[in-house]
């Protein structure tokens, strides 16, 4: 996590594009591309699960309820992974 965006107190006016890039590369994209990636020896196995982490800041209920903590890229980040392991799900 790097910049404002990253940030417990500082909020996402603060943040720059390059920020946001980053942290879309390596929390979302990366992400999406190595489960593709995998894809054939899943469709192969028994058992076929994808896991990826992400975390409460990328909760829409807990970031209303604690407005305090910033962390806006990273937090935007979090819930674009949670979307795109939905959307895995459903495809």
């Amino acid at each position: 996590m790097t910049g404002a965006g990253a940030s417990f107190d500082q909020g996402i006016s603060q943040s720059t594009p390059k920020e946001w890039e980053e942290q879309f590369k390596v929390n979302v994209t990366a992400q999406v591309f190595f489960t593709l990636a995998l894809l054939p020896l899943l469709e192969k196995g028994n058992e076929r699960k994808v896991v990826n982490v992400t975390s409460m800041l990328g909760d829409l209920k807990y970031s209303e309820e604690n407005p305090h903590l910033q962390f806006a890229s990273y937090s935007v980040t979090k819930a674009g992974i949670t979307m795109a392991n939905l959307k895995f799900h459903n495809e």
